[in-house]
């Protein structure tokens, strides 16, 4: 996960709990301004000090404003930044600030921090509006040498996070995210590194002797989270592109965090398998490939084994159809590292065949190439 921007101590909760409640009592936010609410919702979301009615009100009168015209940069970058990081849910929100930003279609007001505070915030809160992140993408090339450590990294995860690649963002900022190398902490180090492995877009002048041995040096000081994150890069760089990877002590212990991620398979996936079994295969769960990634399940079908994933909500950008960049980042290392092939079986189709186990069964069998024709288990039985 990437780094929140910076936040100031927490305050005590009741003074906060009595501001809320004396704002969500009020008519309306007419005598606001919006630099007003902007605060507002920002310190509670950095004193952690939750009040959902206090972020529904002020959500429902941004999204009643006729426009967002008084707004500036800064108020829409800790407004979503707060939204995101308090895990108010609120996409129609979201969706109005980043029209508003995409119609004015000049970003030069905004400073760095802004536009990486901005899609921080979508890609925390799981939310896409590609035409927003193209501007941002644009205008952050062009003020690249502006940003800082944790700008640049904050603003490269939440475009791999959102698996929205934008492939010429990541090859002309490469030169001045490796200027920065000697300031990253811990995790910036491993969100950059994971967004690159995400993109699949090769930076010489960044992942080298310099960025190993500052890993290296951090080996003990970085999170589980974080050795995974380098884990998936080491595999982009060594074992999809044959690149210098990450120091033996390093890979090791990233390999073994890695292979010891707990499975959980949820009542979707157990129920694919069952349908699996009904069409004559024998899936096998929850393998551990070579790669050292985990699958949801293994089945061989005329000689050829296919990895079944079955992706469910958590596995998208919210309710559109995307795959996150974590998931598209699993299917194409396994794809190509362990070479098996991939058959995704995203919830939503596999839901709306609702309880028609003969529709699952169909669904199963086109998707894997097998006959129409072949026999279910369940109907040798009938």
């Amino acid at each position: 996960m990437s780094q929140a921007p910076s936040a100031c101590p927490l305050a005590t909760a009741p003074l906060f709990e009595k501001v809320a409640n004396h704002i969500e009592s009020s008519r309306d936010l007419s005598s606001f301004i919006p630099q007003d609410y902007a605060n507002i919702v920002w310190a509670f979301a950095t004193a952690e000090a939750l009040h959902p009615q206090l972020f529904e009100k002020v959500a429902k009168h941004i999204e009643s404003s006729r426009d967002l015209a008084s707004f500036i940069p800064q108020d829409y970058a800790n407004i979503v930044w707060a939204y995101a990081t308090a895990e108010a849910s609120h996409p129609q929100l979201f969706e109005k600030v980043a029209n508003h930003i995409e119609s004015s279609r000049d970003l030069s007001s905004f400073i760095p921090q802004d536009y990486a505070n901005i899609v921080w915030a979508y890609a925390t809160a799981e939310l896409s509006h590609p035409v927003l992140f193209s501007n941002v993408a644009d205008s952050a090339i062009q003020r690249q040498s502006e940003f800082n450590s944790q700008d640049i990294t904050n603003l490269l995860w939440a475009f791999a996070s959102n698996g929205d690649i934008e492939r010429n963002l990541y090859t002309k900022v490469a030169p001045s995210a490796a200027k920065l190398t000697s300031q990253y902490t811990c995790q910036q180090l491993t969100n950059i590194a994971w967004a690159y492995a995400v993109a699949d877009v090769d930076a010489p002048t960044l992942f080298n002797e310099i960025f190993n041995e500052k890993c290296n040096k951090k080996m003990d000081a970085f999170s589980v989270e974080s050795l995974m994150q380098l884990y998936q890069w080491h595999l982009w760089r060594a074992k999809e592109h044959s690149e210098e990877g990450l120091p033996q002590m390093l890979h090791e212990k990233c390999y073994n965090v890695f292979v010891s991620a707990s499975a959980s398979p949820s009542a979707l996936q157990d129920d694919v398998v069952v349908e699996l079994r009904a069409i004559g295969l024998h899936p096998e769960e929850e393998v551990l490939l070579q790669s050292g990634y985990r699958i949801d399940a293994l089945v061989q079908v005329n000689g050829e084994n296919f990895v079944i994933e079955v992706d469910g909500p958590s596995h998208f950008i919210g309710k559109i159809r995307d795959l996150k960049g974590s998931t598209k980042l699993k299917h194409r290392q396994v794809s190509t590292i362990d070479g098996i092939p991939i058959v995704s079986v995203p919830y939503w189709e596999w839901n709306k065949l609702r309880k028609d186990r003969k529709k699952k069964q169909k669904y199963l069998r086109s998707r894997l190439g097998l006959a129409e024709s072949t026999e279910s288990k369940d109907e040798k039985k009938q």
